[in-house]
């Protein structure tokens, strides 16, 4: 958890300034190849665009792998503050090792290992955080949200950022992209993230599952039905997240002409001049200016309506979504106008299921797997929908005929139907489960009680399977002291 001391203690208790601060450092490191993710790829290694996303599940597999195993680590040994700055570390030291090879096959080897380690970075905060405040007196973990908040904030003052130092150039009538500014930025904002991890968090002591293998962690979860079917829920929506975050910005430029702006224009109006140049950051700021107002609503949220009734209303917003980019003309002269609205909604959808999913993980299970349940709640969002998204879109955009480099409007727009038809499914699922089955979804008192109960039986399964490990190796050593004493009467 969180280094508190004396005044600065108690001022942190007061504001909780520690957790804002982490995710603030953390996320300007963490987003740094997010927005451009996809022209970088393609621009500096020839990678067809409709196969990033599938060249991009080989890294995706080996981070949740690596995820799952560091947070059972870390629930094991306590180790949480080494494994961040470690992974952070790593991840600094092989960003510029993009910059010096031509070699696709051997720039996906080396981002496997960055991606890996900077992807399990936000999740393990969100396991110091919600233990932060869980474990501090006078704080509720509805408070989550208005901590959370600081990521996004990151986010928005990250892709302002990378808008004005990535440049752009016109090349054939083409936009080209120079990225080596990001090589100073990625050094500056990792050294930060990792200062901000060696000052503000602190390893934990050993707990009981130290005894318990990471294989047995993660069987002991998924051997939890509520948290596997809850997980099911966060797969879906994991597909869907990961197709927007792989296509939307290629879409953006490809034919919604985002990245034909004159940076250097003059005579503009006001409105013209705060777009200009930088309308993908102008898009994700209005997506994220909602996302913040979710996340400082979230704690009268959560409190009033429970942990299932947002993510219910967090897919009502990804339909709306889903289906104006669907209905939106690429060469409609309002598009850009739109494009905003539709990201605001999507920043009320991704609000509410941050601000209210990664709570309701770690409830679903034993109070000393929480960073183990965090991992894999993190690795079904982003690694395994990644994956599926990455495999299935592939098949989908291969079947309509590209132009060169560049994936047709229709092949989008039955990306954006298939996206929604998937959220549907998971508003499905959620009502005849926790509607109509459980009778959850609308009485919070009766989803408090439930997820007390929840817990309670992991804990007591935890207890068994501790014993149950506890006997087995008592028995090893008496089989040990048999062999000895055997071998003692043969000498």
């Amino acid at each position: 958890m969180f280094r508190i001391r004396t005044k600065l203690g108690n001022l942190n208790r007061r504001l909780l300034i520690h957790p804002k601060l982490l995710y603030f450092a953390t996320s300007l490191f963490f987003y740094t190849l997010h927005m451009y993710r996809s022209q970088f790829v393609t621009e500096m290694y020839g990678v067809k665009k409709s196969y990033w996303g599938l060249y991009f599940t080989i890294p995706q597999i080996a981070s949740l792998v690596f995820g799952i195993n560091a947070a059972a680590f870390v629930d094991r040994l306590g180790i949480q503050k080494w494994i961040l700055v470690g992974s952070i570390g790593v991840a600094m030291a092989l960003f510029g090792a993009f910059f010096a090879i031509s070699s696709f096959a051997l720039f996906l080897a080396i981002f496997t290992i960055y991606f890996s380690c900077v992807s399990v970075t936000i999740p393990l905060i969100d396991k110091v955080v919600l233990e932060f405040l869980d474990r501090t007196d006078g704080v509720e973990m509805a408070n989550y949200g208005r901590q959370r908040m600081f990521c996004p904030i990151g986010y928005i003052v990250c892709c302002f950022i990378l808008d004005y130092i990535v440049g752009t150039s016109q090349v054939g009538g083409s936009v080209v992209y120079d990225f080596r500014p990001l090589i100073p930025y990625a050094l500056v904002t990792g050294a930060a993230a990792i200062g901000a991890v060696l000052l503000l968090v602190a390893n934990l002591p050993r707990q009981n599952a130290a005894q318990r293998s990471n294989l047995r962690l993660v069987g002991s979860l998924l051997r939890n039905s509520e948290f596997t079917f809850f997980i099911l829920l966060i797969f879906l929506n994991g597909i869907t997240r990961a197709s927007m975050t792989n296509y939307v910005n290629v879409y953006y430029d490809d034919h919604l002409g985002f990245n034909k702006d004159n940076k250097n224009a003059t005579g503009l109006s006001l409105y013209q001049w705060i777009h200009n140049g930088r309308k993908k950051a102008v898009a994700v700021l209005f997506g994220n200016i909602t996302e913040l107002a979710v996340y400082v609503l979230s704690a009268p949220i959560v409190c009033r309506y429970g942990l299932l009734l947002p993510i219910f209303w967090s897919q009502l917003a990804q339909v709306v979504r889903f289906g104006g980019y669907f209905l939106l003309a690429a060469d409609s002269p309002i598009r850009f106008e739109v494009v905003l609205l539709l990201e605001m909604v999507k920043g009320v959808g991704f609000g509410l299921i941050q601000s209210s999913a990664a709570t309701l993980a770690v409830r679903l299970v034993a109070s000393d797997m929480k960073g183990t349940a965090q991992l894999v709640y993190n690795g079904a969002f982003i690694a395994l929908g990644t994956v599926a998204a990455g495999v299935g879109f592939l098949f989908v955009f291969n079947a309509y005929k590209a132009t060169g480099n560049m994936i047709p409007v229709a092949a989008y727009k039955a990306m954006f139907l298939i996206d929604g038809l998937l959220t549907l499914l998971c508003i499905g699922l959620m009502l005849m489960k926790y509607a109509m089955k459980d009778r959850v979804l609308f009485d919070t008192d009766r989803l408090n009680e439930k997820l007390d109960r929840i817990s309670a039986e992991a804990l007591e399964e935890e207890m068994e399977d501790v014993k149950e490990i506890d006997g087995q190796e008592e028995e090893e050593k008496v089989d040990d002291l048999k062999k000895v004493k055997i071998a003692a009467k043969e000498l």
